[in-house]
């Protein structure tokens, strides 16, 4: 619309100029500049910027809202990517149920085959390092300690290599417990504590999953203030 009346007035070229810097910068405070700039003009040129300006802003609000929520959709899937480790890791857990009821193993074969082919992949198999070592440290240095990156996706990254601490220490638990029963623990009480493990750390996951997708921070005891104290150092 701007564009024919600068035909028309060729003193609202420089004028127009302003509303490509604006489109750029999306910086509403040139509208002030702009109607400013307008007051030595012609009252019949100073009436039609005025009259387009309301027209021009709505069409550029638009814009940036589009642009807006398109970022804010992708910080939401962003942040749901990182509980892949987690839920990869912890499928392990679930071989005693798969093998009781092996439908239920169906959703989950893409977080074994994760385990299988990138977590459990020996990298530096001289220093037992695998994918699952360089992926955690990876995604602490390259993601939770660089202020450039979204806060959201921070801080459900932390929350998901917190989890998987959390699953290291209770692998950790469950072979002392072994050791100490001198691996004669019944197979009750192991399926029970893999089952336990398993069905946790899904459900804390798929919950933080749920929250990222609507755009909210998850709130899990301890991880949750955890994550945020380490996405603040």
């Amino acid at each position: 619309m701007w564009l024919i009346l600068v035909n028309k007035y060729n003193n609202l070229e420089s004028i127009c100029l302003h509303f490509v810097i604006f489109l750029n910068l999306h910086d509403y405070k040139i509208f002030a500049f702009l109607k400013q700039r307008t007051l030595g003009c012609h009252r019949s040129i100073r009436g039609a910027v005025i009259a387009i300006m309301p027209v021009t802003a709505l069409s550029l609000k638009e814009i940036f809202m589009n642009r807006q929520q398109s970022e804010i959709t992708l910080h939401r899937f962003y942040s749901c990517l990182p509980y892949l480790l987690p839920m990869s890791a912890g499928v392990i857990y679930g071989a005693v149920l798969f093998q009781q009821f092996p439908l239920v193993a169906l959703p989950f074969l893409p977080f074994i085959w994760l385990y299988a082919n990138v977590l459990s992949y020996p990298l530096v198999p001289f220093l037992g390092l695998t994918g699952e070592f360089f992926l955690f440290i990876g995604l602490y240095f390259l993601l939770v300690k660089d202020s450039r990156v979204p806060h959201f996706i921070r801080f459900n990254t932390m929350q998901a290599l917190l989890m998987q601490i959390a699953l290291f220490i209770a692998q950790l638990f469950f072979q002392l417990i072994e050791q100490l029963s001198s691996n004669a623990l019944p197979s009750i009480i192991s399926s029970t504590i893999a089952n336990t493990i398993f069905i946790g750390t899904m459900l804390l996951a798929g919950y933080a999953i749920y929250q990222s997708i609507k755009g909210e921070y998850s709130d899990i005891p301890t991880l949750s203030q955890a994550a945020s104290v380490q996405c603040d150092l």
